[in-house]
């Protein structure tokens, strides 16, 4: 594998997978030492890669270094492009993040691909082993209009043994590049995981390792249907959306201090007319400029409410939305209860709302 690439070449259909080999204390692979029983999981808390890069131009090229990779149970694969600056560590290893921190850039960013591996972990498709073509035929049959005809490379579950129904990856080749934020919102609205379209995240492609047993689903050879170039249909908005890495160096996530018990709806109205102050956390992403806010709120609630579930009035600190945090506006001294790892917090609903 190659361990680095410029742009792709002025060849339309030029592109390229971004590749990550993790340490090997760590493994992207599912493990069996019992087939009839779930498996043992992905490595946890991988930070450190070793990137490589290889050129596809196809479906075709594209499925060629999938049969290579799939064998390798410390692989897996991003969306992202590897910057030309990214910072490596001495063994030559590169931190798996979009964004810099302390004032080290980012080693990915996200990028426009042909390609795209889209998830089908819940699919209502029978799956029939001695027919496994047929059933990823009958599973593309079921999907949105631009890919019920379109070529398609199908890579079956690590689970699928144990699944009545269709389970596993398809990757198809796109009319058009497109981008992660375009392709997120398009996912979620037509039933796939959009997680797959987060900032690196990883495509896990490497084939179940089986310890002391058997694979009951042995070869697990992929599955290649010819077919047409995928179109889909983006909305405008969908169309429209990109990528928040640039914008994002620079936000911050706006806090207020939490205050003092609630009082009267005059104090709640002062308190809305206050200008947010800058917390600490860097907003790195919009996905997780929430989860930031939220944990900070949680700090500084625990103290005074050692209790999961505190009663405090939400207008008090404001709504946490993915990008920022609206001012507060007067409830009228209304209390609701605050769950501050869940959408509670986001919707500052009554409990009986819930």
């Amino acid at each position: 594998m190659s361990s680095s690439i410029s742009n792709p070449s002025n060849n339309s259909n030029a592109d390229f997978l971004t590749i990550l080999e993790c340490s090997p204390e760590h493994v992207c692979a599912k493990r069996y030492t019992d087939p009839a029983k779930p498996p043992a999981g992905y490595s946890e808390s991988m930070k450190f890669f070793t990137p490589h890069v290889e050129a596809v131009a196809s479906l075709a090229d594209l499925r060629g270094v999938l049969d290579q990779i799939r064998t390798m149970p410390r692989v897996a694969v991003i969306r992202d492009r590897l910057c030309a600056d990214a910072p490596k560590r001495p063994d030559g290893t590169v931190t798996r993040r979009r964004h810099g921190q302390d004032g080290e850039p980012g080693a990915f960013e996200d990028f426009p691909h042909r390609w795209v591996m889209l998830d089908a972990d819940k699919t209502s498709t029978p799956f029939d082993a001695s027919d496994r073509a047929g059933s990823v035929e009958r599973w593309r049959a079921a999907l949105p209009e631009g890919l019920r005809g379109a070529e398609v490379v199908f890579q079956f579950s690590a689970k699928q043994h144990l699944s009545p129904t269709v389970r596993g990856h398809g990757f198809f080749w796109l009319a058009e590049p497109l981008s992660s934020p375009q392709l997120k919102p398009w996912a979620t609205r037509h039933g796939f995981d959009g997680a797959m379209f987060n900032a690196v995240q990883l495509h896990y492609v490497a084939d179940p390792v089986f310890s002391g047993c058997a694979d009951p689903l042995a070869p697990r050879d992929l599955v290649h249907l010819p077919g047409e170039l995928a179109g889909l249909d983006l909305t405008p908005e969908e169309r429209a959306a990109t990528s928040t890495a640039n914008a994002s160096k620079s936000a911050r996530v706006m806090l207020d201090d939490l205050p003092e018990p609630c009082g009267t709806a005059e104090a709640h109205a002062a308190r809305a007319s206050a200008v947010p102050r800058r917390s600490s956390h860097s907003l790195r992403s919009p996905d997780t400029a929430g989860i930031y806010a939220r944990r900070w709120v949680a700090r500084a609630l625990k103290p005074a409410y050692p209790r999961r579930n505190a009663w405090r009035c939400w207008t008090c600190f404001g709504v946490v939305t993915s990008m920022t945090v609206k001012p507060p506006t007067a409830c009228g001294g209304r209390s609701v209860r605050t769950h501050w790892t869940t959408r509670a917090l986001q919707r500052g609903l009554a409990p009986s709302q819930r």
